[in-house]
């Protein structure tokens, strides 16, 4: 069977709304403030706020992370294509936030994906053991070649760039720029695109 990845924070699951309730709450941000993670980021920056931004990270990933909205359309894309394709998830995830309270991020993650249906049988049926969170970037990269996975989904063109080139790479947009250097082989703006791709391509 084909092999696809998919990167888990931004890719999977999307925070943006979830980051600007919690700087709200916090009273960190004006009212009507953007809806996205690095504006507010940024934000926090200027004010000379970053460790704030910091605890407002922690805090999403791990003990709110239940009420963070699935990407768009990705269920229903992954369920089209589940038949013909195992689907890992490969993550460069921390166990702990690096501050504030000490929060399993891998168990939180784990219960995001249950009570969206990725796991069940019922749902996308993905294996506990095509499920990789690892603690850097480089076990990451590692994790991914030595699956020798067919195609790759992340919103980091970093992480593209240094993947095999016998994987096909997909950048998924996730509302950003259009990075200026081009280091992966096609662009997925929107989740429902990505069975048509894979049939377009049927790489491997």
């Amino acid at each position: 069977m084909k092999k696809l990845g998919i990167d888990f924070d931004n890719t999977i699951v999307i925070y943006d709304e979830l980051f600007y309730k919690v700087a709200s709450e916090r009273n960190l941000i004006p009212i009507n403030f953007s809806k996205n993670k690095i504006e507010i980021r940024n934000y926090l920056r200027k004010q000379n706020k970053e460790n704030e931004f910091t605890n407002i990270q922690s805090e999403v990933y791990g003990k709110r992370i239940i009420d963070a909205n699935a990407a768009p359309n990705i269920f229903e894309a992954l369920k089209k294509i589940s038949n013909d394709y195992e689907i890992n998830i490969i993550s460069h995830k921390t166990k702990y936030p690096y501050s504030g309270e000490k929060y399993n991020l891998h168990l939180a993650a784990i219960n995001w994906l249950e009570k969206n249906n990725f796991l069940s049988i019922s749902g996308l049926n993905i294996k506990q053991n095509n499920i990789y969170f690892l603690p850097t970037k480089e076990k990451k990269l590692n994790a991914i070649n030595d699956l020798k996975c067919n195609y790759f989904v992340d919103d980091l063109p970093e992480i593209l760039k240094h993947i095999n080139k016998k994987t096909q790479r997909i950048l998924y947009l996730n509302n950003q720029k259009m990075p200026s250097e081009k280091c992966w082989d096609i662009t997925l703006y929107n989740w429902n695109e990505l069975p048509e791709i894979i049939n377009k391509n049927n790489y491997g």
